[in-house]
């Protein structure tokens, strides 16, 4: 007997799970250089919340991918595949710009 409930949500869960821990890599050296911003003397400035908002969303990256792995997963063994798959999706909020960022690099 499979333990396997849904042969398309395990593994579009599995792929990209392992596709969010893989860009932890280049997600990391962002995140460690975007406290460069701080360097700046101006740093005093109206843009300064701004920042400070920026850089605290950037770090909240590996609490979104726990939070959504875990509840993904969870939603999957409850049998609810598609509330897992939209779950699974979170993490993309922070992938999608930092994709766009290393493409526009990249192509620069």
């Amino acid at each position: 007997m499979s333990r396997v409930k849904n042969g398309k949500a395990n593994a579009y869960l599995l792929i990209s799970q392992i596709v969010y821990v893989l860009m932890g890599i280049p997600w990391l050296f962002v995140a460690v250089m975007a406290t460069m911003g701080f360097d700046n003397p101006d740093t005093e400035s109206a843009s300064y919340f701004w920042f400070m908002s920026l850089y605290i969303v950037n770090w909240l990256y590996p609490i979104a991918l726990l939070v959504a792995c875990g509840v993904s997963w969870a939603l999957y063994h409850l049998k609810k595949f598609k509330a897992a798959v939209w779950v699974n999706q979170i993490p993309l909020l922070w992938l999608l710009p930092l994709i766009a960022l290393l493409v526009y690099v990249v192509t620069s």
